[in-house]
């Protein structure tokens, strides 16, 4: 293996062996340090490589990619407060139990607390948030080849585990930083990697074990779940469309009311299926509706699901709150579970379909509040201005196409997931959809929806609000760059709208100020800045013709949705009011 010096031959290794271990996605910040892990990276045929200047946007990407192929994807910066950029979406990262590959540029040690240029101690610098970390002198001839090697590949194994999370490689160079020289050859150097240099596999492999049973579901759990006769089953958070459609199959063959979260990859399944319930938020809200409609037994699959109410109602379950999620998170917000499964999502559904149950009593009148949902929702729809309501648009976004074409859907937090949730019901057509819950910020929702994109090569259609906009909006460089195509649906409501519905709205001296934050701005120059389609559709006609021509075109557009948030509030709560009187009047006759 030849290279300009050790610094480049070091870095070669590194992102070799990443390749080799399947992490061929690279989001690049540009800068100095980096220099020889940019290089190695750029120069490796089988890396993917894209870059963006701001490194908590390269982060989010990185991250949106995971997410969307269930691989990790490697981050390169410099040192200095790039590094500390990183630190949102490793904090995501890190709750959501999504990969990545931190690969930081430093300095020597040597140049620690000595007032050196862009230099600070970036051992530990995110602390618990990191699966495992390591920091690397690189460049040195003490340095040996296979123990760098074996770092990478201890890094994968611990990112892309059943406990998957970020992992940090600090990687320190002196100068010379950049091949500038010829190169020359370092075999012996080398010469304990004979294997390694003349294969394509890892150094070290880390074995999975084959997917198949796994131990059998306790007797007291299987007699605890047959002798249900009001059980529930919830989806929560779930990326794999996979393992979404399995639970919907469970709740068929159970006759279990599914209630199904907007990013559970239950609720636009191929076929539909009449168990699964999408509009329980609404009227789970109302505590008397909840006491109802009280279930012995509640098995949830994946995290918790966005709606507080179908969470709250999970956790008064009379006889049994099961979790089922692979790994060793704790998913018990309430402290109210009762048992937890660990297995894998496909090992455990294959165990529970064996099982004979008995339909729950509870799907005939969850079906019926799920038809009298829909409909007070089209009521309202059709009772309102033509683009008042960002859950209108919300409910468009989610629904049919021209095609049956399958595509993705990324959901700022915030408004954007709450209205989608709330209102989208199920359909037939294929729609995978997900969101940044792990910690449920709104910083890099735009950068992680272009690496989603990325990542399942399908038109992904964003739904975000003005506030995660701005927040975000260097990652516009990000959309106007890349190839795949990516409808931004931005609802304008000029300020956070999600405080109008909490009690602080009732402030009122300090409500618009500190709270509601208005800004007056709306998105065309910044469309035009970055070279990207805009539009500002005014009715809903518009706004279904501007989105169904986006989804078919190569390049990515900007669709405004300019919303009077006054009365959007107003509009919602009759919409409360009016689903509470069907449900009651739903609950008495059953």
């Amino acid at each position: 293996m030849k290279a300009a010096n050790l610094n480049q031959l070091h870095a070669n290794l590194i992102i070799e062996e990443l390749v080799r271990c399947g992490i061929t996605f690279f989001c690049i910040s540009p800068g100095s340090r980096n220099t020889p892990l940019v290089i190695a990276a750029a120069e490796n045929n089988a890396a993917e490589t894209i870059t963006h200047f701001d490194e908590r946007g390269a982060a989010f990407c990185a991250l949106g990619y995971a997410r969307g192929c269930g691989r990790p994807a490697a981050v390169i910066c410099t040192s200095g407060t790039a590094v500390a950029n990183y630190l949102p979406a490793v904090v995501e990262g890190h709750e959501s139990g999504t990969p990545l590959i931190l690969l930081t540029a430093d300095r020597p040690l040597e140049a620690l607390n000595c007032d050196s240029y862009q230099t600070t101690d970036q051992r530990g610098m995110f602390g618990n948030f990191t699966r495992y970390a390591s920091d690397l002198s690189l460049g040195e001839p003490t340095t040996r080849p296979e123990f760098l090697l074996s770092c990478v590949d201890r890094a994968v194994a611990k990112a892309a585990d059943a406990n998957a999370g970020p992992v940090h490689l600090n990687c320190r160079f002196r100068e010379p930083l950049a091949p500038t020289s010829a190169p020359r050859d370092f075999s012996e150097e080398l010469e304990e990697l004979r294997d390694w240099t003349s294969s394509t596999e890892p150094y070290s492999k880390v074995e999975k074990l084959t997917p198949g049973e796994s131990g059998a579901l306790a007797d007291s759990l299987i007699g605890r779940i047959t002798a249900a006769r009001r059980g529930v089953l919830i989806a929560g958070v779930i990326e794999d469309p996979d393992v979404g459609a399995a639970i919907v199959q469970l709740a068929q063959r159970w006759r279990w009311p599914l209630i199904s979260d907007i990013c559970s990859q239950t609720r636009f399944c191929v076929g539909g299926s009449d168990e699964v319930i999408s509009f329980a938020d609404g009227y789970l809200r109302f505590e008397e509706i909840a006491e109802a409609l009280h279930a012995d037994l509640v098995i949830q699959f994946g995290r918790t699901p966005i709606s507080k109410f179908v969470a709250g109602y999970a956790a008064q379950a009379s006889a049994g709150y099961i979790v089922v999620a692979p790994g060793n998170r704790t998913i018990d917000p309430f402290h109210r579970v009762t048992e937890r499964i660990s297995d894998r999502y496909h090992d455990v559904l294959r165990s529970l379909l064996k099982l004979e149950i008995t339909p729950s009593e509870l799907l005939p009148v969850m079906q019926s509040l799920e038809k009298a949902s829909a409909n007070a929702i089209e009521e309202w729809f059709a009772a309102s201005d033509q683009l008042l309501l960002s859950s209108r648009v919300a409910v468009e976004s989610c629904g049919p196409t021209i095609d049956s074409n399958p595509r993705s859907l990324y959901l700022a937090t915030s408004m954007a997931i709450r209205e989608a949730n709330s209102f989208a019901g199920g359909g037939s057509h294929p729609i995978r959809v997900t969101a940044n819950r792990g910690v449920n910020g709104i910083d890099g929702t735009i950068a992680s929806a272009v690496g989603y994109a990325i990542a399942t090569k399908q038109h992904t259609t964003l739904l975000i609000g003005d506030l995660a906009t701005l927040h975000d909006l260097n990652s516009l460089a990000l959309v106007s760059a890349t190839e795949v195509p990516l409808t931004i649906v931005i609802l304008n409501n000029d300020g956070g709208e999600i405080f109008s519905y909490l009690p602080v709205a009732r402030v009122e001296a300090h409500f618009e100020e500190f709270f509601r934050t208005p800004h007056h701005f709306d998105f065309a120059h910044a469309a035009d800045m970055f070279g990207i389609k805009y539009y500002q559709p005014l009715n809903q006609r518009d706004f279904a013709t501007i989105y169904r021509h986006s989804i078919k075109g190569e390049r990515p557009v900007i669709i405004e949705i300019k919303l009077d948030r006054d009365r959007s509030v107003v509009q919602h709560r009759e919409y409360w009011k009016r689903l509470r009187d069907a449900a009651q009047r739903i609950i008495a006759a059953n």
